[in-house]
């Protein structure tokens, strides 16, 4: 009897490996799970995989939203900065879906830069391919990338600017720069497009140097065979800028580079038009957009006669100062052009305080409603609650 219960102990104990090891069947059936033949308690193995494969890589994928820019000439070698999302360290670019052989400057998570590689397919000829990014093995959408080439003027299509100079404060619109172009009618009647750009770097050439900043020119007027076509620039330095105009008849692929003499139908750096901007006066403006950077010059008082005397102010009537809510009382001295107050009673529910001084501010931390302080404003001479 002794003998059996060794004989099954000792078998139970061999048995046991052989359990555990069919877990793990090379049976391609029972790996699938399922009812089919090879089918165990295994099957929790695939599940397991897929779970792992699901969250493989939970980190968000790249987005482009902008090229800066969008066009540049066919022999590359100028800056392309992407501004999008959830960049990081070790982005590619890639171009029509091949990877580039660049160096890419990723600044942020919002921006990255490269070096713009020449037309793959002719450098020497206009085309636009399509730019993404690879972060983290994820690929971003894509975004047109255009290349064009410079052409000579010629007497059936040529142009040059009409504001020979001009002048603006920087970070604000310029007066509107024109410029004119004739296409001769044996062309047919393609769309012109029109850009004005500024450059710096006083002496370059626009039709070589890839460093000129373009705006799109709208149409104005006819001039006998000509188009008359304007845009404003805003630029962010105060200095002297080369102001040039550039014309394309097939969409952009193709410029030609106007200058302010049409005559020798070419473009001469030393007949560039001008832009010289200035820094603007305090508290200038354009409209009371301009002011909101302001704390309590919320409008825009226009001067018809001479915009340079444009100024923010507090108010021109009631209205302005029980509009804002940044307004320092109810009522406005229109011969101060500020918003003030008449009684304690005007203050309030007035952020700025509850006692009025002429304005509604503080004497003491009880004008004002906690967590604010009375706080002196050197710059506007008054107390206010902060």
């Amino acid at each position: 009897m002794i003998k059996h219960i060794v004989r099954w102990t000792l078998m139970a104990v061999l048995a046991a490996p052989l359990t555990l090891y069919g877990c793990k069947s090379d049976d391609p059936q029972g790996d699938a799970g399922g009812d089919g033949p090879g089918a165990s308690d295994a099957t929790v193995e695939p599940i397991r995989r897929v779970d792992l494969k699901k969250d493989s890589n939970t980190k968000p994928k790249p987005k482009i939203t902008q090229l800066l820019p969008d066009n540049g000439f066919s022999t590359g070698g100028y800056t392309v900065t992407v501004v999008g999302e959830n960049f990081a360290a070790g982005a590619a670019v890639y171009l029509d879906g091949q990877p580039q052989d660049v160096v890419v400057n990723v600044a942020s998570s919002i921006s990255l830069s490269f070096t713009m590689k020449p037309n793959p397919y002719d450098p020497t000829k206009p085309g636009k391919v399509y730019v993404g990014v690879m972060v983290n093995q994820q690929f971003s959408n894509t975004v047109g990338f255009s290349y064009t080439v410079s052409a000579p003027m010629t007497n059936a299509f040529k142009g040059s600017v009409l504001t020979a100079s001009t002048s603006c404060f920087r970070d604000f619109p310029s007066d509107p720069i024109q410029g004119k172009v004739m296409l001769s009618s044996d062309a047919g009647t393609p769309s012109i497009k029109a850009e004005v750009g500024y450059s710096n770097k006083v002496g370059s050439d626009p039709s070589k140097d890839s460093g000129w900043k373009w705006t799109t020119a709208t149409f104005l007027k006819k001039d006998a065979a000509y188009d008359v076509y304007a845009a404003p620039l805003t630029v962010p330095l105060s200095t002297t800028y080369d102001i040039a105009y550039r014309f394309s008849a097939d969409n952009g692929q193709t410029w030609i580079y106007a200058d302010t003499d049409e005559t020798d139908l070419k473009y001469d750096p030393a007949k560039a038009a001008k832009l010289t901007a200035t820094d603007p006066p305090l508290y200038y403006c354009l409209s009371s957009a301009d002011c909101t950077k302001y704390s309590y010059e919320v409008v825009c008082k226009i001067d018809t006669a001479n915009k340079a005397n444009n100024k923010c102010i507090e108010c021109l009537a009631d209205a302005d100062c029980k509009g804002s809510p940044k307004a320092l009382g109810p009522k406005c001295d229109t011969a101060k052009m500020l918003c003030g107050c008449a009684a304690d009673g005007d203050c309030a529910s007035n952020p700025n305080g509850a006692k009025c001084l002429g304005w509604c501010g503080c004497e003491s931390d009880t004008n004002c409603v906690s967590p604010a302080k009375c706080y002196e404003d050197k710059t506007h001479q008054i107390t206010v609650c902060k």
